[in-house]
């Protein structure tokens, strides 16, 4: 979601904060001015046992109760992965709204799953023509594998036996995509 949010031009439509570290300060800066009567949380994960999710999720629920938010179901979704987990038990003893976590689909490769087309959709993006544009990239891929820019990128460097991938861009925009991007390569 991180990736798909910070491409968009100008965010109109509701506010979108990614809460994604235990980090204390950060935590308070994402909250301090929320009116969490108009508020609600996404809590995703695919395990549904990852601590700082649940650690995270229960500081939320912690402040919802502080303010003494009426109905604090109504603000909370959940996209959880199956079976009796950590998140799927406070969800489910909150009353909140649950929603599956598409089977198969590890965190880092789930952006074109509900977890990041949700997101999108929430903050206004056009997610189908996102998915449209992803399946013309994966078609051409596979229908014409040795054209392509990934594999012919992979051909040169196995050729030249350049083990080293750099990913640069003066693009702000872009900061969360090569972060991730980084990552996937380096797993």
């Amino acid at each position: 979601p991180q990736i798909i949010l910070s491409i968009r031009d100008i965010p109109s439509g509701p506010r979108i904060r990614i809460l994604n570290t235990t980090d204390t300060f950060i935590f308070h800066k994402t909250t301090y001015d929320l009116d969490l009567s108009k508020t609600c949380v996404l809590v995703i994960s695919n395990s549904g046992n990852t601590i700082e999710t649940v650690a995270m999720t229960s500081a939320l629920l912690a402040l919802y109760e502080k303010e003494k938010v009426k109905n604090i179901s109504d603000h909370f979704y959940f996209i959880v992965g199956a079976g009796n987990t950590y998140l799927n038990q406070i969800g489910t003893n909150l009353g909140a709204h649950m929603l599956p976590y598409d089977n198969g689909i590890g965190g880092r490769y789930s952006g074109f799953s509900s977890v990041g087309l949700l997101p999108g959709l929430i903050a206004g993006l056009d997610m189908k023509g996102l998915l449209a544009g992803a399946s013309n990239v994966a078609s051409e891929f596979m229908t014409e594998v040795e054209q392509s820019t990934p594999a012919r990128a992979a051909i040169v460097m196995y050729m030249n036996k350049h083990l080293d991938l750099v990913a640069a861009s003066y693009a702000n925009t872009l900061d969360s995509f090569l972060e991730w991007y980084t990552q996937i390569i380096s797993e």
